[in-house]
């Protein structure tokens, strides 16, 4: 076992251990960044199309805390997680956000029909202003947890 320092006690080391023991492989990492950005999309979504149709109530409001558990919970928590093997997090996470980012439109079709089936809302498909809106959320709040990483 390596030690982590000059001063590094036992409990540093069992500390370290346990952290290398429970890190993800990058393809484990990969889709479960990748999953946070199709669940914050679906959710973000849903409360810009409910507000374009002046919507609100309780629905709206587990969307909006559904986004936040996805975005500035899950996705913050797994961009400062040990990936096994691998150092570069910005690498990864550019590459599943620029899988998302192709998948966007995909998300706000699934978006929209649900929104007609389950509650009977017409509505238009979110906008390229919407997308952008939506990354410009994610990137305040990822920018940090990838810097300290």
């Amino acid at each position: 076992m390596r030690l982590l320092g000059p001063c590094a006690t036992l409990s540093d080391m069992k500390l370290s251990a346990l952290r290398r023991a429970l890190a993800y492989s990058r393809q484990d990492y990969l889709n479960k960044i990748s999953g946070h950005f199709s669940a914050g999309a679906l959710h973000f979504f849903y409360i810009v199309l409910s507000r374009r149709l002046e919507r609100s109530g309780p629905t709206v409001d587990y969307w909006e805390k559904e986004l936040r558990t996805h975005i500035e919970g899950g996705l913050v928590s797994d961009l400062v997680h040990e990936i096994r093997g691998f150092k570069d997090r910005r690498k990864v996470y550019d590459k599943a956000r620029a899988e998302a980012q192709n998948g966007m439109d995909r998300i706000g079709r699934v978006a929209v029909a649900k929104m007609k089936k389950v509650w009977k809302l017409v509505c238009e498909p979110p906008t390229e202003d919407d997308m952008k809106a939506f990354w410009e959320y994610v990137d305040n709040h990822v920018a940090e947890a990838l810097d300290t990483a």
